[in-house]
């Protein structure tokens, strides 16, 4: 066991039974004793030959962790049964409350001058455990009935199974032995001959290899068992070349030399680390062209989400409605989807299938039923009471838990979203000040396309954008302190540097635009656009957390699910509308 400063480890040595073409697994476990949440990550000089699970993970105070280890199926054995690989187990101390899906690789970087505790572990084979031969050994000591091999590469049974045959005469006949003495006669005989069958195929083969490798002779290693409790003879041919003659497969074993055995002295920390450098090289290399992927994925299809959702933006009234009502279905599937989860389901009952189904398509229905009446008190208060009649209506006991979650959904996914198809189509004034309606063609709509409604949805839908933007960055430059838990990676510095650039956008876009009147009513309403994208934000991130799930969904390729992408856009629908609606006068003309 290793008392390190942190873990202690058992054991240091990994050890596996050996065999071919056979997974081998073994275990050490982690013990914590200290008071500290520590988090631990395991690497490899060898990544594509081992699995580690888990491979990285927290120990909490006072408990242990088991890691197993398994080896994949390996077609060649080493030489001289030595294994050069290495396993390095780092260990640092971390905040309560972080779980393995918190562990970054940042973690575990000295540089930063995190304190790293470190344990190098060796890989050594063993062999396999053997079963008990049931046969009984003879009286002379060291007898046994197994097969010898001969100079030539030929087995040489006569004389094993004379001694073996003379030991039990010495021993008084039972039935047991003669039968027995029986059955291995017989098996002796039939081995011969396969025996002799196999050395006409290899001459032959041999001769064909001389032929084709210019007279460089094949060696070959022919083993014979023979098991006392019946079984058949095996005749192996260890690694080399796979041959099809007669409808046998032989293999033949042609090697120049063995390689040098690394003597334990030679093995330093050196190694280890070297290896482990190599390992972790490659690891990144790896991380890092995945990461290339998934960006040009968020790019191209980033692009196209702009591209499209400006359209429909720009086209307004029934066009614009019924894609705001199709994202809406979408993504309150994606929230049903996630209340039946595992980690929200586990501490609660989740409404029952066909009441969620009835939701998503209320949730669908509201922004329709809001452009046709131009209000949505009506349909918020109609679809509730349906839904809790359904609720108390269904087999088994209602939950209150049902009750709240399912209510939650509709005014999530449905209510909030419908503050946008007011604020885009039922502002319906023109926005006289706005330069380019002046210049706009009649073919796109002419001067009256330009709204309060358009200049509003486009100002808040580019200040969030801006936001996102300007806190990704500014938290990737400068970011060190922890926004909230509910998103480990959101930090103060990002948050300030996503405000920053949300209220620079709506300032400019003011100007643009010469919508609001006033550039001073451009500052507060980037800053509601803000607070509105980040708590929509983190409360999808809570949602998913609870859940157990890193994305909403897998619709949008390297975005997630429809959540992902329009969390932060659920709230500031309404701040945006109530802010433009009550505070300003004239709707900001």
């Amino acid at each position: 066991m290793s008392s390190g400063d942190l873990l202690q480890i058992e054991p240091l040595e990994l050890q596996f039974p050996f065999e071919l073409k056979k997974q081998i697994s073994c275990s050490m476990q982690l013990t914590n004793k200290s008071d500290n949440y520590v988090a631990f990550k395991v690497k490899t000089t060898n990544p594509k030959k081992y699995c580690v699970r888990p491979n990285t993970g927290v120990v909490v105070p006072h408990s242990a962790c088991d890691v197993t280890v398994t080896m994949q199926a390996q077609k060649e054995a080493p030489p001289d049964m030595q294994c050069r690989d290495k396993f390095l187990l780092q260990s640092v101390v971390v905040k309560p409350g972080i779980t393995a899906k918190d562990i970054t690789a940042e973690m575990f970087n000295k540089e930063s001058g995190n304190q790293v505790d470190e344990c190098k572990l060796r890989v050594s084979y063993v062999p396999p455990p053997q079963p008990p031969s049931p046969v009984r050994e003879g009286s002379e000591e060291g007898s046994s009935p197994r097969a010898s091999v001969s100079d030539n590469g030929i087995v040489n049974q006569t004389s094993e199974f004379n001694m073996m045959s003379k030991g039990f005469e010495r021993q008084e006949s039972t039935s047991e032995v003669k039968a027995l003495i029986s059955r291995l006669t017989e098996e002796k005989l039939s081995a011969i001959q396969q025996n002799n069958k196999l050395q006409q195929e290899l001459e032959l083969l041999k001769r064909q290899g001389n032929r084709s490798r210019g007279g460089i002779p094949f060696i070959f290693t022919v083993k014979l068992e023979v098991n006392s409790d019946g079984a058949r003879g095996v005749f192996r041919i260890p690694r080399g070349v796979l041959v099809k003659h007669r409808r046998r497969v032989i293999s033949a074993v042609a090697r120049a030399e063995q390689p040098e055995r690394i003597d334990d002295t030679e093995i330093t920390n050196e190694d280890v680390k070297s290896g482990s450098q190599l390992s972790e090289e490659g690891n990144l290399y790896s991380e890092q062209q995945q990461k290339t992927s998934q960006l040009k994925k968020r790019i191209i299809f980033g692009l196209g989400i702009g591209i499209s959702v400006g359209g429909v933006v720009f086209a307004g009234g029934w066009v614009f409605t019924v894609a705001l009502a199709a994202a809406v279905f979408v993504g309150a599937r994606e929230y049903f989807e996630l209340v039946r989860s595992r980690g929200i389901a586990s501490g609660m009952t989740p409404p029952p299938r066909y009441v969620s189904r009835a939701c998503s398509v209320i949730c669908f229905l509201m922004p329709i039923l809001t452009l046709y009446f131009g209000n949505i008190d009506v349909s918020v208060t109609s679809a509730a009471f349906f839904v809790a009649t359904a609720l108390l209506l269904q087999r088994g006991n209602p939950r209150f838990a049902q009750l709240s979650s399912t209510m939650f959904g509709l005014f999530y996914c449905g209510y909030l979203p419908c503050f946008w198809v007011k604020l885009r189509c039922g502002l319906a004034v023109p926005a006289l000040n706005t330069r380019l309606a002046a210049s706009w063609p009649l073919l796109l709509g002419g001067p009256t396309m330009w709204t309060v409604g358009l200049v509003a949805t486009l100002i808040s839908f580019s200040s969030i954008i801006a936001a996102d933007t300007f806190a990704f960055a500014g938290g990737k430059a400068f970011g060190r302190t922890p926004l909230t838990t509910v998103s480990p990676k959101k930090t103060w510095e990002g948050a300030l540097a996503g405000l920053a650039g949300c209220i620079a956008t709506c300032v400019l876009l003011a100007k643009i635009f010469c919508w609001p009147s006033s550039v001073l009513s451009a500052v507060p309403f980037g800053i509601l656009n803000f607070f509105g994208s980040l708590f929509g934000d983190l409360i999808e991130s809570m949602i998913k957390r609870d859940a157990g799930v890193k994305d909403s969904g897998s619709l949008i390729p390297g975005h997630g699910g429809i959540l992902d992408r329009v969390d932060s856009y659920i709230f500031t629908g309404a701040l945006a509308y109530s802010f433009v609606k009550t505070f300003l006068p004239l709707y900001g003309v």
